[in-house]
This record gives C-alpha cells, sequence and structure tokens, in this order.
C-alpha cells in the first residue's frame, strides 16, 4: 500500500541510495518499486517461512552485529 504513495517511493529512495544500512521488509511479489529495491546492488533478501520464522530473529540480529560492527 505504501508503495503507492509518492512521499513514501521517493524518501525510501533516498534512504537507500544513501550509505545507511538499511533492515527493512518488502512483499514477496511486487513490480515497479518493489522489484527496483530487491535488485539494488547490495540488498540481501531472506524470506520468512513456517520453517523458518523461529530462528529467524536470532539470524537478523547476527548479521546486525556483523554489518554494524559497533552494536553489540
Amino acid at each position: 500500500m505504501e508503495c503507492y504513495s509518492g512521499v513514501f517511493v521517493s524518501m525510501m529512495s533516498t534512504l537507500l541510495a544513501s550509505k545507511k544500512t538499511v533492515v527493512a521488509t518488502i512483499a514477496l511479489k511486487g513490480k515497479n518499486f518493489i522489484s527496483e529495491v530487491k535488485n539494488l546492488p547490495g540488498v540481501e533478501l531472506w524470506e520468512l517461512t513456517r520453517k523458518n520464522r523461529n530462528f529467524m530473529p536470532d539470524k537478523v540480529i547476527s548479521w546486525i552485529r556483523k554489518t554494524i560492527p559497533r552494536i553489540s
């Protein structure tokens, strides 16, 4: 729904073009902005499933700690 907002897309595009690390969720399927974001260089995608949902929070935290070393 947010992807229909020009303001949202513009602000997210600015954020994603910056050197900041971003942790976000994105729709599994989608065109335009969604597919553009998924194809940006450096993007890592993890699919959340019933099988992995219990250990995914630890995976995300570990990734953040590895990616942003000052967070412990």
